[in-house]
């Protein structure tokens, strides 16, 4: 069965490209929404996304990576991928510290988008953005500094998002510092919702122009008449990474990323594409590339509006630059959640695993593999250097080996010269994982796979030719909540979090339904303020959903 699985993926990249005529002629748009609309350089936006197929109004299936873009009046500042399963995705872009003061615009689209004739990035969704540096006068864009009464006046008479579904928010009108309160929200609507819910500071920040799931669905195109002049190859499995090579046949791997192996075949310009199942995190990639190209669109948009700024503000974004600092130093991953991601299974789980540390340590590889890992032989071959085979699994369990080399790697890194294997020293590796069954990785099939992971993880002391380069990769981001469930653990600093509370991806059941309300517990800061709670989303049919409520902490 596992060999009839692995022919079954080696095809993946083959109907890609059949199917690529029936799927590029879909219209997508990306909706997405921000934990708040107003940072301090330095700060993490979380992102919440969801890909849209316009004809349905329902998640398409089509894309699997959604690309954003932060733009300040003159150029990109920022980018970020997003991983999406049927339709949905969750991130986040970290803000350098060094980012100007001023308004910039997010946007978010698919490789799926290029193929339209004309796609206007301007017309596309965007959202409004204001960024204020705590720790430098630089400015972006245009920004205006007015009299107290007329920032006041601004801020009394800025447009907000109305309701829209009857999506109902309980929770107590005060709660103390320091506290745990319960939040719910309940879905009175006949649909199922996907939704994202924010729990932030409201400090009356002036925030910019207001885009939610309304006016998105507003900007719809009509899909029947949308015409399409390129036919670029859905990315429906992850990224399609194009790159420049000067071999016939190319690789990629990612170190420590066990089965983010890829292997594709050059054109006749070097020009080769590797059909990934996302690839998550900033990695460094491994391969025989020369570059890879960058698959941002990185458009020319119109300048967001002016960010208005008074001598008022001081105090609340000192604060503000203080809670940044000490979120930079002491929050980790413990107040995030993890959430469901496509796995990549080339491997699978099922494999004969060697701890070194439990068998006598040899200097020697060979002595290693001689020794006591039956399931592996070396064969010289006619130049005098030697091949590394697996014994075969087949559908009935008897063992043979490989006629041919095995795929021999080093933290997931594949090592083609089997010699370099021969010459690493035993010492740095923590353990060897063998896959005793027949693999097909693009067009090549490998009969057995052996894994080497070092101790470090990191392919220490290993040299490559000049063919291989490690290139620094941006991967999608990790999916990822932020509950702070575990809050307690990390109490011995200040808290004074603004977003207290974000989960990208939930989902109500129709009222009436066991599942049609949910419920929060919410950590409060320690210190005083008013804070909103914000559900935005959109129904089963393509309806907008957004519901906001306040409470205050005293």
């Amino acid at each position: 069965m596992r060999r009839y699985f692995t022919i079954l993926i080696s095809l993946a990249a083959f109907l890609l490209q059949i199917s690529a005529p029936i799927y590029a002629q879909r219209v997508e748009r990306i909706w997405f929404s921000t934990d708040r609309s107003i940072y301090v350089a330095g700060e993490r936006i979380w992102c919440s996304a969801l890909c849209m197929d316009v004809a349905t109004r329902t998640p398409s299936e089509l894309s699997s990576i959604a690309y954003m873009e932060l733009h300040s009046a003159t150029r990109v500042a920022q980018t970020a991928k997003i991983a999406l399963m049927d339709g949905r995705g969750a991130g986040y872009i970290d803000l350098p510290n060094t980012l100007p003061t001023g308004n910039y615009r997010l946007i978010a689209y698919t490789s799926a988008n290029f193929n339209e004739r004309g796609y206007d990035f301007d017309a596309a969704f965007s959202r409004e953005i204001s960024i204020f540096n705590v720790l430098s006068t630089a400015r972006s864009g245009e920004v205006k500094v007015v009299e107290e009464s007329d920032y006041l006046a601004a801020v009394a008479v800025a447009p907000s998002m109305k309701p829209c579904a009857d999506i109902q928010i309980n929770v107590a009108p005060e709660a103390g510092r320091l506290d745990q309160i319960p939040i719910s929200i309940a879905n009175n609507t006949a649909e199922e919702i996907t939704f994202s819910l924010s729990i932030f500071n409201e400090d009356d920040i002036l925030v910019g122009k207001i885009t939610g799931p309304e006016e998105f669905l507003k900007m719809l195109p009509d899909a029947d008449k949308v015409t399409f002049d390129r036919n670029r190859t859905p990315e429906y499995e992850g990224e399609i990474i194009t790159a420049q090579s000067n071999e016939k046949t190319a690789y990629i791997s990612a170190i420590g990323n066990y089965s983010d192996i890829y292997i594709a075949e050059s054109a006749d310009d070097g020009t080769v594409r590797f059909f990934t199942g996302n690839i998550y995190g900033d990695v460094e990639l491994v391969g025989n590339i020369a570059s890879i190209r960058q698959p941002f669109a990185e458009p020319q948009l119109k300048a967001p509006s002016p960010l208005l700024i008074s001598q008022s503000l001081r105090d609340r974004l000192e604060f503000r630059g203080a809670a940044m600092q000490i979120g930079r130093r002491f929050d980790s991953d413990t107040l995030c959640e993890l959430l469901p991601k496509r796995e990549n299974t080339l491997l699978g789980a099922e494999r004969i695993t060697y701890l070194l540390d439990d068998y006598t340590r040899f200097p020697l590889m060979e002595e290693v593999i001689v020794e006591y890992i039956s399931q592996i032989r070396a064969r010289k071959k006619a130049d005098g250097t030697r091949d590394i085979q697996v014994k075969i699994e087949n559908v009935f369990r008897t063992g043979e080996f490989a006629e041919d080399a095995s795929l021999m790697m080093v933290d997931g890194v594949p090592i083609f010269d089997h010699e370099m294997i021969y010459r690493y020293d035993p010492m740095l590796v923590e353990s060897i994982d063998i896959y005793p069954y027949a693999y097909f990785i693009g067009s090549r099939q490998f009969d057995g796979i052996v894994n080497m992971k070092t101790y470090k993880g990191t392919i220490p002391s290993l040299t490559f030719g000049p063919e291989v380069r490690i290139i620094e990769f941006q991967g999608t981001a990790i999916p990822m909540a932020y509950t702070c469930r575990n809050l307690a653990e990390n109490a011995d600093y200040p808290d004074y979090r603004q977003t207290l509370y974000w989960h990208p991806l939930l989902t109500a059941g129709a009222a009436g339904t066991t599942d049609s309300s949910i419920t929060v517990i919410c950590n409060t800061p320690d210190y005083n303020g008013t804070f909103s709670i914000v559900v935005e989303g959109i129904t089963s049919s393509g309806r907008p959903v957004f519901s906001k409520k306040a409470f205050k902490v005293h």
